[in-house]
């Protein structure tokens, strides 16, 4: 069975691919009841896994759990692959299509990312079965696959290596013999039977070491987990700290624009009400109501403090309150007006029609306008009406 890259998506939709050593997909599946056991049979069915690669930096339980079951090395990125990382890799190999679904892409990312980190030793081990096989009489053909599996799983010298799978030792001799002459001597059975012991002995030992070794490797895994979950939620803790000093520089920086927008805005107007207060003693003060409702009149007054005889420019005198009328016609005041304004306002006021081009200065409250203007364009009809009305309703 030939060494392959297995790729790794877990979830509710697990996926797998398996990558031969050249680069090349061997099989993919995915699916919703795809589980942990049915995805081990499916892949040691067409190779013998030796790396399995996953997109995520911290190791998912799934994948673990795979790789302890299949005894092969597990490759994790510094960082969880960002889908465009996945396809960036996918079209450097050329494999875009090879796959149904996103989470077979997945897991073909994951593999090739593996592939990728392991390929500068595929490459030395290739060169190194090339230079051999081009020798005379060369005895490593037909052991690739066990000199891949050494290759990757252990860090032994690739000469060491070759010496284990091409050099008899005695005993193959002995056996040799024995096959040929159909005979054993004494001598041949003692130094096999010594042989024997000896490895016994030694199987012992070496498996003692084993179990030892795979209890550490099992304690350093387990640290190195732990230590990947602290450093992720450092660095989660990290990037929140920022997001946060970011958003509250954003939020400092609006609040401080707002600040200078609404400061320029007061400059200007304290500006304009120093220009509109030093020409006040050369016109006429005129105050300005939208309406005379009692909605606007209340709001505004205690703005404008109306007074006995004052001037009212109003914007739609049809709008009105009798009690604010009541209240206006007691203090004797001129209401100014845009347009004519109905028999009501002009019975009870004296009233004058102007346009904003009368005015020399205005703001949201005042106005100014020259006096002269304001006595030449009071209705006479009216205020003789009103006259008329106020003596008769005296005399009643």
């Amino acid at each position: 069975m030939k060494p392959a890259i297995i790729g790794i998506d877990p979830g509710i939709t697990s996926a797998y691919c398996v990558l031969s050593l050249d680069g090349e997909i061997i099989q993919t599946n995915s699916g919703k009841e795809l589980t942990l056991s049915d995805m081990i049979k499916e892949i040691i069915a067409v190779c013998k896994p030796v790396i399995i690669g996953t997109d995520k930096a911290r190791l998912p339980s799934f994948v673990d759990e795979v790789a302890r079951k299949l005894g092969a090395e597990v490759v994790v990125p510094d960082s969880d692959l960002t889908k465009e990382e996945k396809r960036n890799i996918i079209f450097q190999f050329d494999l875009k299509g090879f796959y149904d679904n996103d989470h077979q892409a997945d897991s073909l990312a994951a593999a090739l990312y593996a592939y990728k980190k392991y390929l500068p030793k595929l490459q030395k081990v290739q060169r190194f079965l090339q230079e051999k096989n081009n020798g005379v009489n060369t005895k490593i053909v037909g052991k690739e696959n066990e000199f891949l599996l050494l290759s990757l799983q252990t860090d032994m010298h690739f000469t060491k290596i070759y010496d284990i799978l091409t050099k008899p030792a005695s005993e193959h001799k002995i056996v040799g013999q024995v096959v040929g002459d159909n005979k054993i001597t004494k001598k041949d059975f003692l130094h096999l039977f010594e042989k024997l012991s000896y490895f016994k002995e030694k199987n012992t030992f070496l498996d003692k070491n084993i179990e030892e070794l795979k209890q550490q490797l099992q304690m350093l895994r387990s640290q190195n987990r732990s230590l990947q979950k602290r450093s992720a939620s450092f660095n989660q803790k990290i990037d929140i700290l920022f997001k946060f000093k970011e958003e509250r520089m954003k939020y400092q920086t609006q609040e401080i624009q707002k600040q200078q927008k609404n400061a320029h805005a007061l400059r200007k107007k304290v500006k304009s009400l120093f220009q509109f207060m030093g020409v006040i003693p050369q016109y006429q003060l005129v105050k300005k109501l939208p309406t005379l409702g009692q909605k606007e009149f209340f709001e505004i007054n205690p703005v404008l403090s109306i007074a006995d005889k004052d001037i009212i420019l109003v914007e739609n005198p049809d709008i009105y309150s009798e009690q604010i009328l009541k209240e206006l016609m007691d203090k004797g005041i001129i209401i100014l007006t845009y347009k004519k304004p109905g028999k009501v306002i002009r019975f009870r006021f004296a009233t004058a029609l102007i346009s904003s081009e009368d005015l020399i200065e205005e703001n949201e409250h005042f106005a100014l306008i020259k006096a002269e203007l304001i006595e030449k364009k009071i209705n006479r009809e009216d205020v003789i009406d009103t006259i008329i009305r106020e003596y008769k309703e005296n005399r009643k």
